[in-house]
């Protein structure tokens, strides 16, 4: 970014920061100005300081497109063995400099790890409620009760 700023207006910036700093930042000769023994102090942090910015502008650049960074999750055992395995194989192929992290405890686990900040988000079992938290339903599962002959009787329909 290139901000243009008038000759007046930098002349009075200087003489505010030397007025607050109480000392002397520049040497006005007739050929321009040199720094002073404070002026080159001053210069050397400042330098430091801008190359800071600029580093933590590049790095907050890389997160917001993805390439470097990392994502936590929690999601139970089953859900990320038969649901999220081929969706996290795909995101690495895409973005291969995010770190992905997962956690396969239980679903009261996961909701405690969320709150607690140690994962960005949750696969969970629904039904559950939380007004604290937001749920968005990305699929519905079918679940099958299969059993041999001696449990038979057990097959009967249950209506929901």
């Amino acid at each position: 970014m290139v901000t243009y700023i008038t000759q007046p207006a930098v002349s009075r910036a200087i003489r505010q920061l030397e007025e607050e700093l109480g000392c002397t930042l520049f040497i006005r000769t007739p050929k321009g100005v040199k720094l002073t023994l404070e002026g080159s102090i001053l210069y050397k942090y400042v330098d430091q300081v801008f190359h800071f910015l600029s580093t933590a502008e590049k790095k907050i650049n890389d997160v917001k497109n993805l390439n470097s960074g990392e994502i936590r999750l929690g999601v139970s055992d089953t859900l990320c063995r038969y649901y999220l395995v081929k969706y996290l194989k795909l995101f690495n192929t895409l973005h291969p400099k995010i770190k992905i992290h997962v956690v396969c405890p239980t679903t009261p686990g996961i909701i405690s790890l969320l709150k607690a900040g140690k994962i960005d988000f949750g696969i969970i079992n629904l039904p559950y409620n939380d007004d604290s938290l937001h749920f968005t339903t990305i699929m519905e599962v079918q679940d099958c009760f299969v059993t041999g002959v001696k449990y038979s009787h057990m097959s009967v329909k249950i209506s929901h």
